[in-house]
Parts: C-alpha cells; sequence; structure tokens
C-alpha cells in the first residue's frame, strides 16, 4: 500500500468536521461498538437479562457536560496518511503502527471520561512500528466536561479509552498519546507474555485485549513510585510541560503565544519563525549563572526557517554567548514520531542559530532521540534534507540522524557530546541510498566533537561527502575495551568525499587511532556510482592530522579494494610521524610534518 491516494494526490489532507450520516440503526451499532453490549434490531427489545445502555445519572442538581459530536474516519485516507478531524481548544494525539507487518485496517473508537467522541477510526498504514513513521491521528474538539481537573495541582485528569471495533486491537502499536500536548500513559495489560510495565507511554499490543486505557501516570499502592522492572521507561526520565514561549514573529510579525509546535504549524510555507532569545542571568560572584530553556518540539511539515537568537556555546573553548536560544527537547509527550526535537518533512527546512539539547527515546524504540531528523511521511519517513546555520546540538543520543535522501548542508554549526554509549548512535549520522543523487552531505566550517558516548564525531554513508574548514575530533576513550569507541570520521559506503582545510584529532590517549575510515563494512561499493572514473575516491587538501602522541591512520576497508586517495599538501602535528595510509590501491601525495 502506498503513502498517496488513489489519484496521485499528497496524503497530507486538510479534513474539516465530518459527521457520520448515522441512522437509527447506525446509532444503535455503533453504541453497540463502543459499550460492547450486544446489539438488538431497532425497534426489538434486548436480549432477555439485558438493560441497554442508559448512560450516568448525574447528581442531582447537576447538568451533565454536553456530549460533543461523533467525529468520523474521512473518505480517502490511505497508507500513513495523517488522519485529522474536528475542530476546537482541545487536541487528542495518537501515533500508531503495526506491531506485526502482516496485520491490517485495525478499527476502533475514541472514547473521552466514557463518552464516544470518534469512531469508527481505521489505522490504514502498513508501517511496521521497527521501522517507519507512524500515522497520526489528531482528534480536536470542546471536550470540556470530560476531563475533570483532578490531575496533579488540579491538572486536566484526561481518562481515553481506545475501543477495538472487532473485539481486540491485536498487532496494534501505540507510539505515543498526547491530550492537549501532555503525554498519557498506560497501565492496560497488552502483552500476551504477561510482562508489562506500570506507566507505558508507548505499548504493542500481542494479546488481543478489547480496549486500552490511557491516563497520566499513576502511582503504585500506597502512593509510592511505580514499581521498576519490565521495559524501561522512556529517557529522559524527568520530563517537562512545553514552554508557551511569548515574543516570537512570524514573517516579521508578532506571533501569539504558543508552544514551538503551535508556532510551527502557525508559520506559512516558505515563512520565518523567529525565536526569542532564552531567559539568562549571567552568573555574578556570589550566585551561579540561570539559563531557562524553552521545552519544546516540533514536526514541520512546510519548507520554512526557524530562526533563533544564536547558539549558547559557538565552538570548543568559546565563553557563553551573549543571546542564545536554547531548545531543550525533555517534554512530556516526548518526541515527535520518537525521532527528533525538530523533525523536518518536506524539503527546504532551514534551522539557524539555535541550540537543541536532551532528545532521548527509550531503548525499544531505538534508543536514537536526535536534535535533528528527516521523515518524509509520503515515503514511510524517507529522507529531505535539512539545511543548518550556526546550531549547537548537544546531550541528545544522535546529534543529527538522516533516512538518506535529500541534501544536508551545515555551516558554521558546532555538534558535541551526544550518544547513547550503546555503539549505535554518534554525533552525527547521514544514511545513504545507493543511486540518489540527492543524497548529499556538505559541511563547512564546523566543529564535531565526539564525546564518551558517541562512537564517530561524522559519520556519512552519503553519495558524496563534502567538508570545507571543519574538525574533527575522534572518541577521547582511553579504554581498550571500549565498545564504543570508532574513527574520527566514517564513511562507510564509500563514496565521492572531498575534505579541504579540515582538521582530524585524535585526543590524547584514546584507544581508537583511526582518523577516517573509508568503505569499512561490506556496505563499501553501495556508492560506487558516485565516482566518476579516473576520480579519486577521496581527495584531502590542505588538512591537518593531529595524533597527540601517535601516528594515527588512514583507512581504507576491504570492500572497495581499488579505492584511491589524493593527498594535497597536507600535514601532521607532533613527532609520531605522518598519519599511516592503509589499504589504498593508490595514494597520490604525501603528508609531511607541519
Amino acid at each position: 500500500m502506498s503513502g498517496t491516494s488513489p489519484t496521485g494526490q499528497s496524503p497530507e489532507i486538510d479534513i474539516a468536521v465530518r459527521y457520520l450520516p448515522f441512522t437509527a440503526n447506525s446509532v444503535s451499532a455503533l453504541v453497540a461498538l463502543l459499550t460492547g453490549t450486544a446489539l438488538s434490531p431497532v425497534g426489538t427489545a434486548p436480549p432477555t437479562g439485558t438493560t441497554p445502555p442508559t448512560g450516568t445519572t448525574p447528581p442531582t442538581g447537576t447538568t451533565p457536560p454536553p456530549t460533543p459530536p461523533l467525529l468520523a474516519m474521512p473518505a480517502g485516507i490511505v497508507g500513513n496518511a495523517p488522519v485529522t478531524i474536528g475542530t476546537g481548544p482541545d487536541t487528542l494525539i495518537l501515533q500508531l503502527c503495526y506491531g506485526d507487518p502482516q496485520a491490517i485496517n485495525d478499527t476502533f473508537a475514541l472514547l473521552l471520561g466514557g463518552v464516544p467522541i470518534a469512531g469508527p477510526l481505521t489505522l490504514t498504514s502498513n508501517t511496521y512500528a521497527g521501522g517507519g513513521t507512524p500515522q497520526v491521528f489528531t482528534v480536536k474538539g470542546d471536550f470540556t466536561g470530560l476531563v475533570p481537573a483532578t490531575g496533579p495541582g488540579g491538572s486536566p485528569d484526561p481518562v481515553l479509552t481506545m475501543q477495538g471495533a472487532t473485539t481486540s486491537l491485536n498487532n496494534m502499536s501505540v507510539q505515543s498519546v498526547t491530550y492537549n500536548f501532555v503525554a498519557l500513559v498506560t497501565n492496560t495489560n497488552a502483552d500476551s507474555r504477561n510482562s508489562q510495565s506500570p506507566n507505558q507511554a508507548s505499548v504493542w499490543v500481542s494479546n488481543g485485549a478489547p480496549t486500552l486505557v490511557w491516563t497520566l501516570p499513576v502511582a503504585a499502592a500506597g502512593g509510592g513510585t511505580p514499581p521498576g522492572g519490565g521495559t524501561p521507561p522512556p529517557l529522559p526520565v524527568t520530563t517537562y510541560p512545553d514552554t508557551v514561549i511569548s515574543g516570537a514573529t512570524i514573517n516579521g510579525t508578532a506571533a501569539a503565544a504558543g508552544t514551538l509546535q503551535q508556532l510551527v504549524t502557525a508559520t506559512p510555507a516558505s515563512g520565518v519563525l523567529l525565536l526569542p532569545a532564552s531567559p539568562y542571568t549571567p552568573a555574578t560572584p556570589t550566585t551561579p549563572a540561570v539559563i531557562t530553556p524553552f521545552y519544546g518540539v516540533a514536526v514541520v511539515p512546510v519548507p520554512m526557517t526557524i530562526e533563533g537568537a544564536g547558539m549558547q556555546f559557538a565552538g570548543p573553548g568559546a565563553a557563553i554567548s551573549a543571546a542564545f536560544t536554547v531548545i531543550n527537547g525533555a517534554v512530556s509527550e516526548g518526541l515527535p514520531l520518537q525521532k527528533a526535537i525538530i523533525v523536518p518533512q518536506v524539503a527546504g527546512v532551514i534551522l539557524k542559530n539555535l541550540t537543541l539539547t536532551a532528545a532521548a527515546i527509550d531503548a525499544n524504540s531505538g534508543n536514537n532521540g536526535a536534535g535533528v531528523r528527516d521523515s518524509n511521511p509520503i515515503t514511510s519517513g524517507g529522507g529531505v534534507g535539512c539545511t543548518l546555520a550556526n546550531v549547537e546540538i548537544t546531550g541528545c543520543q544522535d546529534g543529527i540522524l538522516s533516512a538518506g535522501s535529500g541534501p544536508w548542508v551545515l555551516m558554521n554549526c558546532y555538534v558535541h557530546n551526544n550518544g547513547a554509549g550503546d555503539g549505535q548512535t554518534h554525533e552525527v549520522y547521514f544514511n545513504g541510498v545507493a543511486g540518489d543523487a540527492t543524497n548529499t552531505v556538505t559541511a563547512s566550517n564546523c566543529f564535531f566533537v565526539c564525546g564518551l558516548l558517541s562512537t564517530h564525531a561524522f559519520k556519512s554513508r552519503a553519495m558524496v561527502t563534502t567538508a570545507m574548514g571543519c574538525t574533527f575530533d575522534a572518541d577521547p576513550s582511553t579504554d581498550p575495551s571500549e565498545p564504543v569507541a570508532g574513527s574520527g570520521v566514517d564513511t562507510p559506503n564509500g563514496g565521492l568525499v572531498n575534505f579541504s582545510n579540515c582538521t582530524f584529532a585524535i585526543p590524547a590517549g584514546a584507544q581508537n587511532p583511526i582518523f577516517f575510515g573509508y568503505a569499512m563494512e561490506t556496505t563499501g561499493p553501495s556508492n560506487a556510482a558516485a565516482v566518476p572514473a579516473g576520480t579519486p575516491n577521496v581527495t584531502m587538501t590542505n588538512c591537518v592530522f593531529n595524533g597527540n602522541g601517535v601516528a594515527g591512520d588512514i583507512q581504507n576497508g576491504t570492500s572497495v579494494p581499488t579505492a584511491t586517495i589524493d593527498l594535497v599538501t597536507c600535514t601532521f602535528l607532533g613527532t609520531a610521524g605522518a598519519p599511516h595510509v592503509n589499504q589504498f590501491a593508490m595514494v597520490t601525495g604525501t603528508i609531511t610534518q607541519g
């Protein structure tokens, strides 16, 4: 099943409110669906011994809340097309996949506080939970009265029920559920092995549960903390409500205060969203500095520029900037699509003058929350690329994680101290699509500094990788048994690689001595088409290599034994000697002492 409609139009469908054209029979059928009761034909008595559902009687002297109109699944939804229904101040967002790639067309209804608000809804996506973009259901309305203010501090306390239309929700994977951008959890036993965890933010229904109930996190009996064990909770453990940001402008006009996602949604195609500086009180001799980040995340559905006041730090050893905008991804609802703080869905997204930090998801979801990660809903999560200028990314599991297609351009960026410590996360990781001419990465005047939890400072599977004036600091680990430490730069799919005026450094005592690795995996031949005949696979011009006590290595793997490298006026620092250039079929030029 594709992600486009039968007419070939984009699945991004703008839905107005549509109500079901119910007859008496269909109303009765839906009541039976939502309440789980047996259905009797209209005009007949219910089965002996049963009582038709009548709802609850409100306390004397009170008026029951008005029942909102029942919202229906719009026609024409196919594949991963998002479903947006209803209008109003309140917003439910569900991100759904299939727990089993063989399952299709699960149908369900939604109830808030026991009152039906939407249904039947059908999960049309064929995206498997382990490898793609969820289908997003957005339900809007005025749900006043259905959500009592009995949560912590008198906050809204929603109780959302997902009711299976065919008696069960088997093989449905719920990636996240939010109510007014606050994450909900479930304590429904949805696991056929009875190994559920408390307060699950995502769940795979493998036991055919007929309903799932979603609430705010609940405490264990006795008011303590929910017990440990089972699936680890999503990271980071401490999360915060989205900041309502005041002082932003859209195309030069003052914008209404809103969350980052609300501001992005309000920005038209090709528009400019300008965010204010984060509140900052410098340190004094008696008080520490106070920095207040903006907590927020955003899916970006149209081309636009998102710009802040600057990076918090412009590079290694730099003083804190006078003005900066910090976006912290540790939000209550989790990362959108379980991917990143910023998720570009189309080409043409530009990020400028920002610091992005604290992106994380749990190990079961990939352990690879990123500062920026592209995801095209039309191609089930394929790449679109992105441009970053003066952007700092730190404290995430992956700094940047790309899907492959589309050009990535980085200018004057500082990416450092990211990683999850599992050997699979990197400061930046650009995926590859063999034969895709748009699959390119270009970096200029950037710092890529590998932290202890990151494997590579820079990893690119792109067809063409180009870097100018960049600095690459490799993993600093001195532990010989460290499973995480990788080379400073890695281009495992080969391709065409050009570096000019770049500095490569191995920290003193680091156990991995490789400055640069080319085609180090069996995927090395993937990008052979990117290298014109007679052109070196790798060209390094005016580059400097600092091994800090070791000569270091420039290494070709075994999967492209014909690879060649051209070294033009390159130098090394220190007395350990020039880097070893290993296993290239031909080496042109030398590396001399600087």
